[in-house]
Parts: structure tokens; sequence; C-alpha cells
């Protein structure tokens, strides 16, 4: 039944079909537009006069010999054909007629199936002012008109053509119009144009409302820090600082009090709040003041611990000093005179693990004795942390003890009444040590000189260093 209706419609064989003349020129600019489900309009040039054939799409295409059926023949441009079917595409041919015949069959031009132009369904209204509304669709390629009356007005007439006070054409989205009147609310109607003889129905009312004014934001603080700087101190920061701020406290996991603590009713970042009560932790809240009374809510509650006060044990921070005061011992001393330390001594080069001389649990200075004045150590030292564990091991400090300590031949002159010389070592400075490793005296080196002159008679050790840091250490008689 399909085919014979197609065909019916397509076309009809003249039992002749006319002269196809040599100069008769095809036609050109051949145009189609589907309007409808059973209508379609063709245009073109060429002549006058045209014979069309239209038949289903793919079938075969017509010969010098086919002649188009009744009705179809003799026919002026622009034509409307009105006897297609909705659902299927045809392919259409098209000759020129001339005063001594036809040109030659032109084609297939495709003639679709027809589609219809649906409404728009998602379009957006937003007053966006007193006077302007703006209209969005997530169709942003469409071609709309569209039609404003007041709230309750009477709807677009199918036929409107516009555009005028109240409507638009030709209007793609996002789409402002900026002439409401602010004491008034408006309905707004839309219709999609699919081409450019096809529209689809009108479609809403979509309201647009009398604007409201936005109701002013006040943001609550971001980014808070709280640090305890004291029993009785804490500092507050991270917020904006262009902005003022409140803040309240309460016990830890007790509840808001909504209103400002004292010291906190308006302050500026960073802040220091004063007067905390030195066993308490606290939660605390902060709200913004933006003005005019306008206040964010509560933020937080952020948590402010119980001051802690943080005990150093870095090893970077302590400085050791390990020398030789006599032949056979070694004096360890450090600024820090209240710490608890460790030390590890071994043969010099050899690992930390092969450390054979383990010293615990000692406070500085203090004296090693028994060691071998023929042999050179590396020491390497540790401080007990106040709060538990220790801190790195530092070292090693290399003790040569059958070098350091030099005869008369590297000091003079030796015995001496005050003024020692130093020779072969340029010493800016200078420990003079009695035999019991009591530090007598440090002076600074001038001209490789220094002078001992108030020291009391006695045995000294005299423990130079140069400006790289490097120690030795000379055996001196004091007369």
């Amino acid at each position: 039944m399909k085919n014979y209706l197609l065909s019916a419609l397509a076309f009809t064989l003249f039992a002749s079909a006319g002269v196809q003349a040599q100069n008769c020129a095809e036609p050109t600019n051949i145009q189609i537009q589907r309007t409808s489900v059973t209508h379609a309009t063709i245009n073109g040039t060429g002549s006058d006069l045209y014979d069309l054939y239209i038949k289903p799409a793919g079938d075969p295409a017509p010969t010098a010999a086919t002649a188009p059926r009744p009705g179809f023949n003799d026919l002026a441009f622009p034509y409307t054909s009105n006897v297609l079917l909705g659902a299927f595409g045809y392919d259409l041919y098209v000759r020129s007629q001339c005063a001594d015949g036809t040109s030659a069959w032109t084609g297939p031009y495709y003639i679709a199936p027809y589609v219809a132009c649906e409404a728009p369904a998602d379009v957006n209204v937003v007053r966006t002012g007193h006077e302007t509304a703006e209209f969005t669709s997530a169709d942003t390629e469409g071609i709309y008109d569209y039609y404003v009356v007041l709230e309750g007005g009477i709807a677009p007439a199918g036929n409107w053509t516009g555009p005028n006070h109240n409507g638009r054409n030709d209007v793609q989205w996002p789409h402002q119009r900026t002439d409401l009147v602010a004491s008034f609310s408006y309905d707004v109607y839309f219709r999609k144009q699919c081409n450019v003889s096809q529209v689809s129905e009108w479609t809403g009312p979509f309201t647009i409302p009398l604007y409201e004014e936005p109701a002013p934001v006040c943001n609550a603080p971001e980014g808070v820090t709280l640090t305890r700087t004291s029993d009785t101190t804490a500092t507050v920061d991270g917020a904006d600082p262009a902005f003022t701020y409140q803040g309240t406290a309460n016990r830890a996991g007790r509840a808001l009090r909504p209103y400002p603590m004292y010291g906190m009713e308006a302050m500026t970042m960073p802040h220091t709040q004063e007067n905390l009560v030195a066993a308490f932790d606290y939660d605390v809240w902060f709200r913004t003041d933006c003005g005019d009374g306008l206040f964010s809510e509560w933020a937080g509650p952020f948590y402010l611990p119980v001051y802690e006060e943080i005990v150093t044990c870095d090893p970077n921070e302590i400085h050791f000093n390990v020398v030789r005061t006599g032949p056979r011992e070694v004096r360890i001393t450090s600024t820090d005179t209240e710490g608890i330390y460790d030390f590890r001594a071994g043969s010099h080069g050899a690992p930390f693990s092969s450390a054979s001389i383990h010293i615990d649990n000692i406070s500085l200075p203090f004296v090693q004795e028994g060691l071998n004045e023929f042999r050179t150590y590396d020491y390497w030292v540790r401080k007990s942390c106040p709060a538990g564990g220790t801190s790195e091991w530092m070292g090693p400090y290399t003790i040569n003890l059958h070098e350091d300590i030099t005869e008369s031949a590297k000091v003079s002159p030796n015995p001496t009444h005050g003024l020692v010389k130093f020779e072969g070592f340029d010493a800016v400075s200078a420990q003079v040590m009695n035999y019991t490793g009591r530090t007598m005296t440090t002076l600074n080196v001038v001209n490789g000189e220094i002078n001992i002159s108030n020291l009391t008679p006695g045995n000294y050790v005299i423990n130079a260093v140069d400006a790289k840091g490097n120690v030795k250490s000379f055996k001196v008689v004091k007369k």
C-alpha cells in the first residue's frame, strides 16, 4: 500500500514525453522548504515555467522520456506542493520549459521528512532589576520570538509578526529586556523559529515578577587560626584584615554564648586576646561585623587548648666543645649547663655503631680520664629532652691525644712569667684551663701572643683555636 501511494503521488508516465530542446537552460538555484506534514515550497531560477517529478527517495531517476504527472507541469515558481506524506522523504527532479521544448531533468533535490517545530520548554525568566529581565535557555543556537504583556493580559495571536513594544523577533539566548516598568509584573510568551516559514506554537505565560532587592549578604569569617601564646593570652589571625569581627568563648565542650566576649567586641586581624584562665581550654566562635547592625552567623567553634611551654631539644641550638686537658683526658663542655647528655666515643674514622665508650646521663662540664694517649678519638653527643626522648646524635668531634699536647717547642717561653707566644699555629683565641679542667680565662690572641701574668703559678693547658675552628692544646708552666 505504501509503495502504491508513493508511486501514485510521485509520477505518472505519459505516452509521449515531449521534445528536449538543445538550447533550453536547465533550472538552477533550486530551494526546497518542507513547511508541514503535507506541504513543501519549491523555488528556483532558469525559465518562466517548469515541470516537476517527485518520487520516493532512492527510486530510479527519470529519463528523457519520462513525463510529469498531470498537475506537475507548466508550473511557475515559487510553487507549493500539498500532497506529501509527513513521515517520508522524497527526491525532486526539475526541468525548464522553453518555446521549442524542455531542458533535461536536473536533480535529485531532497525533500526531507517533516519535523515539527517544537515550542521552547526550558526558558528561564528572571527579573534582574526594576526595569530589566533576562531570558535564558539551554538552546543558545536557536532563534526565538517573544511577546510581553502585563500580568494577566491577552496572549499573542498565532499570526503575530512584530516587532513592536510588546515583543521582539529573531532573538537568541541569553536576551535582556531593559524597558520594563518598575511597578508592574508581566507575562511573557515564547515561540521558536524553525525556518523562514515555520514557527512553533506560543508557549507561556512565564511570569516576570516585581523586582525585589536582594537581602544584604554578610559572610562568616573563614580561615581563622588560634594560637595560645601563654597561660593568659592567645592570638587570632587568618581572616580578612579588611573587616571587623566579634568573638565569644566558652569552656571547651560547652554551648555558644551568642554575644561578644570582653575584649572581642570589635576585633581586626591579627588580634591578641588577654585575660584567659590558665587552667581552661576554650571553644571560640567568631562573626563578621558588616556594619549598620548587620552581622554574619557565628562561625566555630575553634578549639583553643591550655598553654604548654615548648621546650627546645634541637641539637642545632646546643654548642659542644671537646678538648684535651691532659695526656690521657678530655673535657666536654657546652653552652647548656642544665641539660643531661649521653656520649659515645671510638677510634677515629670508625663508624658510630662501633663506638666502644658509652657515657650516659651526665651533666656538663665533664672530664673523661684513662684514655690512650697514643690514639685519636671521635666523640658523639646527644641531649635528653625534658618532654621525653632525645635529640639527634651530634658529631663526630675529633681529639688527637698524641699530637694535640705540644711541648715547649710550640709555645714560648715555657715556663713563662706571663707572655705566651704561639709558634706554627695561627691562633685567634685561647682558653686557659687548670689541670682539674676549670677554665681560668679566655683571651684573644694578638700578634700571635697572649698574656697570663695574672694567673697564679702552676701547670695549665691552653686550648688555642684558629680562624677555621681547629683546636690545639699546649701544656704550659706559669712561674
